[in-house]
């Protein structure tokens, strides 16, 4: 996301699109934290179950933003 705020960090780029590019990547990353520690500590099924689902669902909209990298043929 960093990298995609600085490629728009331009003359002519909006300076509110950039700190909505960076606020969006910080709620993100908070959300993983939040559930991780809620894996860690609490002993609650349904909160566990809660909170393993939404992990996985946060990761996997996480792959499916990311560009994908193009492999260099073998030598």
């Amino acid at each position: 996301m960093q990298r995609v705020a600085r490629a728009l960090d331009t003359p002519g780029a909006r300076h509110e699109l950039i700190g909505e590019l960076r606020s969006d990547h910080a709620g993100e990353t908070g959300v993983v934290w939040i559930d991780r520690g809620s894996l860690a500590v609490s002993r609650d099924p349904v909160a566990r179950e809660f909170a393993q689902r939404h992990l996985l669902a946060t990761e996997q909209r996480h792959r499916d933003r990311r560009p994908r990298q193009r492999r260099s043929a073998p030598a």
